[in-house]
């Protein structure tokens, strides 16, 4: 496959060309960007109560993605996924061992999580 032709580097004033959004001195930019509009992960919910919650889901759950289990096959979970979110109802984390932690969240993996946000952008 042919290489993709060079453009312009998207850094506003950066002269430089680049085979991607931005050349090799602003590469990280975009990325820096969006985490800066997005706040830390304290400030979006994610503090030590939620790191809690989200080890004590992977244990009870050995690991696996839950989603992937009901398709049939196994996949690790690298993560804990929102089933309600937390700015929706904050009250949920009140406690690790609580029954509504165990219904608002289950443990995913990267892909299954991926689709289950793209599904929920298009029903919006």
């Amino acid at each position: 496959m042919p290489m993709k032709v060079p453009t312009r580097c998207r850094y506003p004033g950066c002269p430089q060309t680049a085979r991607g959004r931005y050349c090799d001195a602003h590469r990280g930019t975009d990325r820096r960007y969006s985490d800066a509009r997005r706040g830390t992960p304290a400030e979006r919910g994610y503090d030590r109560l939620w790191r809690d919650v989200a080890a004590a889901r992977r244990i009870s759950d050995f690991g696996i993605c839950q989603q992937c289990l009901r398709d049939g096959h196994h996949s690790y979970s690298d993560l804990v996924d929102h089933i309600v979110p937390i700015h929706v109802r904050p009250l949920l984390l009140a406690t690790a061992a609580s029954p509504a932690v165990e219904m608002s969240s289950a443990p995913a993996c990267s892909k299954m999580s991926f689709a289950r946000w793209v599904s929920s952008l298009s029903s919006e």
